[in-house]
């Protein structure tokens, strides 16, 4: 189904998009759903979110959630985005609200939308991208090849070939190259971090918990941090907001032999 409407270029943290589409209601439907930063429909999966039942709805695998911010004359009214509150099920489309949607998979930017129009079946909306410099990664603890995560390559490694990895509700960081993790508290996203500890590292078994900020010491011969915040764990997954706070600094590990 082709989209409507006018495009144009808004200048808001970066250079996003200012577009319309229609999204079908049946589960059927290959525009059922939509991947904002492919510009690509989709069907209930796959995308960043789908609608069905006369609401938008996030709850397939990578989907993050949906929240409403109420009635609005457009979508550039919405001059705050909300931190909490996104929902992954049934956030009711209605008529001249606007919405913020959390992007899927590793992406954290946000969607903010405006609903122009519900019809039996569809609902039409007006959407931009508000882009962040951050990140993301979901963590496995049964699964070997996602346990760990290489930060400065952006790839999913085992427990030992990142910068830490996740098991038994915690982070760890006791293989060979890797430097150790630390705990910073509660916090509403990792750009409340604004100080970073230059001790107290921890090498075992920090806790992951839901809404807390980590600090973590970026492996090998690098020397950068990774801040990360704890958006969701399960038994066995965590899923993390993060970036890299860069430092200029190289390191070396000298071996000496015995004579």
């Amino acid at each position: 189904m082709k989209s409507h409407g006018s495009k144009r270029f808004l200048l808001q943290v970066s250079l996003v998009c200012l577009t319309a589409l229609i999204l079908a209601g049946t589960a059927s439907a290959q525009n059922q759903g939509y991947d904002f930063s492919e510009r690509i429909y989709r069907s209930f999966t796959g995308g960043d979110f789908y609608f069905g039942a006369n609401a938008f709805w996030a709850n397939n695998v990578g989907q993050r959630g949906v929240i409403s911010v109420g009635a609005c004359p457009s979508i550039d009214s919405v001059v705050s985005i909300p931190t909490v509150g996104y929902s992954r099920q049934a956030v009711p489309a209605i008529t001249g609200n606007c919405y913020v949607a959390l992007t899927h998979n590793d992406e954290r930017n946000h969607i903010v939308f405006r609903v122009d129009e519900v019809r039996s079946g569809s609902a039409s909306i007006t959407w931009k991208i508000i882009t962040s410099e951050n990140s993301g990664a979901t963590l496995f603890a049964n699964n070997s090849a996602r346990k760990g995560y290489d930060f400065s390559e952006r790839a999913y490694q085992d427990v030992a070939g990142g910068d830490f990895y996740f098991g038994a509700n915690a982070f760890w960081a006791n293989n060979i190259g890797q430097r150790g993790v630390i705990s910073v508290g509660a916090c509403p996203s990792i750009d409340s971090v604004v100080s970073l500890p230059t001790s107290g590292y921890s090498r075992q078994a920090v806790p992951a918990i839901t809404g807390n900020c980590y600090v973590a010491l970026t492996h090998r011969d690098e020397r950068n941090h990774i801040i990360f915040r704890v958006d969701v764990v399960t038994s066995d997954s965590v899923s993390i907001t993060w970036k890299i706070i860069t430092s200029g600094n190289r390191g070396a590990t000298l071996v000496g032999t015995s004579d």
